[in-house]
């Protein structure tokens, strides 16, 4: 666990959280909370919506954006999230349990592990959205599984004028629109609170330079891969 000191930000508390904090700016406005997935490790999701969840209870976050859509669970209402939430804490008693509980079951309404989708069933009132363009993510994956052919030595470099698919112009301007659609929700939802913008890591180590570009303070959190299991 790493102690968190939020006093540069104007909050007078520390708090306890997985990770370590990798950067942080406070020389603008606001604060978002970044962090940073490997999407195919589970644990490392687990351990950011602890980290989300501390937030929210400390009353310091308002709202949350991430980069994976919630296609089951946004197809539900406000009062059916709440009634699961309530059932599931009166089976399971924490917030570790139920994340257990719903990797292991998957319910039909809630779909597989994922960042936002937890976080909305552990805090139904957190106002919790995907913020990825979905028109530039379906661009966008062409071009990714080009590099990933590359990369395996299947076929040409898809842009050797951006020789790492994070420079390439159509990612840039996925990371854009990602904190764009991430500030018209934080000032629909909660603006004179924290945001947590939550994202794969490649693209959260690159917003630090745009939110500071913009003004916005930061904190980055890091928490390692977790070892393959065999």
């Amino acid at each position: 666990m790493t102690k968190l000191d939020l006093r540069p930000f104007g909050i007078e508390r520390d708090l306890d959280i997985h990770g370590t904090v990798g950067a942080t700016w406070s020389g603008g406005n606001r604060l978002v909370f970044l962090s940073g997935e490997n999407h195919r490790d589970r644990e490392m999701k687990r351990l950011y919506v602890l980290n989300a969840c501390k937030l929210v209870d400390a009353g310091v976050v308002g709202c949350a954006g991430t980069e994976i859509p919630m296609a089951d669970l946004d197809e539900q209402t406000e009062e059916f999230i709440k009634a699961r939430s309530e059932e599931l804490f009166a089976e399971h008693r924490s917030d570790e349990a139920v994340i257990h509980h719903l990797s292991r079951t998957q319910p039909w309404w809630y779909g597989v592990l994922q960042f936002g989708s937890t976080l909305k069933v552990l805090r139904p009132s957190l106002p919790v959205r995907c913020v990825e363009d979905q028109a530039l993510r379906e661009q966008m994956k062409p071009i990714s599984e080009a590099y990933c052919h590359w990369e395996l030595g299947g076929g040409p470099h898809p842009s050797p004028e951006h020789p790492n698919m994070g420079d390439h112009p159509l990612n840039l301007e996925r990371e854009r629109a990602m904190i764009d659609r991430l500030l018209t929700f934080w000032d629909s939802t909660a603006p004179t609170l924290a945001a947590i913008l939550h994202t794969g890591s490649a693209h959260s180590q690159r917003m630090t330079a745009r939110l500071q570009e913009r003004g916005i303070n930061y904190v980055y959190v890091s928490i390692p891969a977790s070892p393959p299991s065999f």
